[in-house]
Protein backbone atom coordinates (compact mmCIF):
# COMPACT_ATOMS: atom_id res chain seq x y z
CA UNK A 1 0.00 0.00 0.00
CA UNK A 2 1.48 3.34 -0.96
CA UNK A 3 -1.60 5.62 -0.80
CA UNK A 4 -4.41 5.85 1.75
CA UNK A 5 -7.39 8.21 1.46
CA UNK A 6 -9.35 8.64 4.71
CA UNK A 7 -10.79 12.09 4.20
CA UNK A 8 -14.02 13.22 5.89
CA UNK A 9 -14.55 10.15 8.10
CA UNK A 10 -14.74 11.64 11.62
CA UNK A 11 -11.56 9.76 12.59
CA UNK A 12 -10.34 10.81 16.04
CA UNK A 13 -7.04 8.91 16.23
CA UNK A 14 -4.61 6.79 14.25
CA UNK A 15 -3.14 3.57 15.64
CA UNK A 16 0.62 3.64 16.22
CA UNK A 17 0.81 0.47 14.12
CA UNK A 18 0.43 2.61 11.01
CA UNK A 19 4.23 2.70 11.03
CA UNK A 20 4.13 -0.91 9.81
CA UNK A 21 3.07 0.40 6.40
CA UNK A 22 6.69 0.83 5.32
CA UNK A 23 5.82 1.68 1.70
CA UNK A 24 3.22 4.35 2.51
CA UNK A 25 4.01 7.50 0.53
CA UNK A 26 0.70 9.42 0.63
CA UNK A 27 -1.65 9.68 3.60
CA UNK A 28 -4.70 11.88 3.18
CA UNK A 29 -6.65 12.46 6.41
CA UNK A 30 -8.15 15.91 5.92
CA UNK A 31 -11.51 16.87 7.41
CA UNK A 32 -11.58 14.42 10.31
CA UNK A 33 -11.55 14.95 14.07
CA UNK A 34 -7.86 14.42 14.81
CA UNK A 35 -6.45 16.39 17.75
CA UNK A 36 -2.90 15.03 17.68
CA UNK A 37 -0.49 13.06 15.54
CA UNK A 38 0.10 9.42 16.34
CA UNK A 39 3.81 8.68 16.94
CA UNK A 40 3.47 6.03 14.25
CA UNK A 41 2.61 8.70 11.69
CA UNK A 42 6.03 10.23 12.28
CA UNK A 43 7.82 6.92 11.69
CA UNK A 44 6.85 6.26 8.08
CA UNK A 45 10.17 6.03 6.22
CA UNK A 46 9.02 6.99 2.70
CA UNK A 47 6.05 9.25 3.49
CA UNK A 48 6.03 12.17 1.04
CA UNK A 49 2.57 13.69 1.65
CA UNK A 50 0.66 13.85 4.94
CA UNK A 51 -2.52 15.91 4.59
CA UNK A 52 -4.17 16.51 7.96
CA UNK A 53 -5.71 19.86 7.14
CA UNK A 54 -9.11 20.77 8.55
CA UNK A 55 -8.67 18.79 11.77
CA UNK A 56 -8.34 20.02 15.37
CA UNK A 57 -4.57 19.52 15.66
CA UNK A 58 -3.03 22.40 17.63
CA UNK A 59 0.54 21.20 18.28
CA UNK A 60 3.13 19.21 16.39
CA UNK A 61 5.05 16.40 18.09
CA UNK A 62 8.83 16.67 18.27
CA UNK A 63 9.10 13.67 15.93
CA UNK A 64 7.84 15.82 13.02
CA UNK A 65 11.20 17.61 13.07
CA UNK A 66 12.99 14.38 12.22
CA UNK A 67 10.97 13.59 9.08
CA UNK A 68 13.14 13.58 5.98
CA UNK A 69 10.75 13.41 3.03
Amino acid sequence: VNTIHLENNQIVSVADEINQLANLQYLFMRENSLTTYSPGMCQLPVLDVLDTSHNQITTLPDEVCTLTS
